[in-house]
């Protein structure tokens, strides 16, 4: 589910001698004003997405903050803008959430740094399920002893199959639910969103 919020454009926080100014502007041309720098405050506030703490802060970066960031988009209307990130997940994390299975018995994540961002299915199926073994050939007759030898592959048996599962399973976690906690800082409060607003105005009724 997306996030969205409304900006309203008011004289409320702006000097007296901007307020005057910006009594005589159409409301719709300053909401076009402070469209582009609203959007990119919050693109950038995503873009910085805090990453988990502890061991997983060294991870690789799934791309989540980037992507959310890239899902921003605004709409300027008379005397508003708003703004909507399209992140799938994004809401989860800004709200808190209880994160169960729906086709599964149990959610699996990656915990270490090969395995981490990745499906278990995916990392399964890099697993290769065939050994090296070399096999002597002859070609000809042979000469002064001299044989050529041929790698080829041949299947795991049933017990190196298992001990190479086990090996992956140490590299996810299953879980019957995980819990989100809230992350409020993914959005902008209305004050912030308000001074950035206020500062693209300022600007532009200073360049007119």
């Amino acid at each position: 589910m997306s996030i969205s919020a409304q900006i309203s454009i008011t004289a409320d926080n702006a000097t007296p001698a901007v307020a005057q100014l910006m009594e005589s502007v159409q409301p719709g041309r300053l909401a076009r004003v402070v469209r582009d720098p609203l959007r990119a405050f919050w693109r950038d506030r995503l873009k910085h997405y805090p990453r988990l703490p502890g061991k997983f802060a060294a991870f690789p970066s799934t791309g989540f903050g980037e992507e959310a960031a890239d899902s921003v988009e605004a709409i300027a209307g008379e005397g508003t803008v708003n703004l909507t990130a399209h992140k799938q997940g994004l809401r989860a994390q800004y709200e808190g959430a209880v994160i169960r299975p729906v086709h599964a018995r149990c959610l699996v994540f990656g915990i270490t740094p090969e395995t981490y961002g990745k499906s278990y299915a995916e990392m399964r199926a890099g697993i290769s399920w065939q050994k090296s073994k070399k096999k002597i050939t002859l070609t000809g007759e042979v000469q002064k002893g001299r044989r050529r030898t041929r790698t080829v592959l041949a299947p795991l048996n049933k017990d190196e199959q298992a001990n190479a599962l086990k090996e992956l399973n140490k590299k996810f976690a299953f879980a019957k639910q995980i819990t989100l906690q809230r992350n409020l800082a993914l959005v902008p409060t209305s004050d912030e969103f308000a001074e950035v607003g206020m500062a693209a105005i300022e600007r532009s009724l200073a360049q007119n």
